[in-house]
């Protein structure tokens, strides 16, 4: 996928900033806890452009999910806590969703993060 060429209303280095930091927390939780695997799915429809960043670990209570984004709030210690916090800020400003869930897949769970970017309306 050629960045350079999606039809958002965002600059290329935030979509990069936002996939690099959700990319980060997944890679430090799979490196404490389960066999490393993360996966990345980037898709462009019509309307919006999907991007979902999924990796292996114990399932998170729902109410714990908010907290996530709370700026310097982190399980990992002093010095952590600020990546899902510029995640949070940039979908601010950019009006992009954000969603965060469990999903069981072929038997293990996963945690998931998914930013929905809506596309510009084009008047005609």
């Amino acid at each position: 996928m050629n960045f350079n060429q999606l039809s958002v209303d965002i600059p290329i280095s935030k979509i990069i900033e936002l996939i690099g930091n959700i990319f980060d927390n997944a890679m430090e939780a799979v490196i404490r806890c389960c066999e490393r695997k993360i996966y990345i799915h980037i898709a462009e429809t019509e309307n919006n452009v999907k991007i979902e960043v999924r990796n292996r670990g114990k399932a998170i209570p729902y109410t714990e999910f908010p907290r996530l984004f709370i700026k310097g709030y982190s399980k990992k210690g002093s010095g952590h806590g600020f990546g899902l916090y510029n995640v949070k800020k940039i979908c601010e400003q950019y009006h992009i969703d954000i969603s965060c869930m469990n999903k069981e897949y072929e038997g293990d769970n996963w945690i998931v993060v998914m930013l929905n970017i809506n596309k510009p309306m084009l008047l005609v």
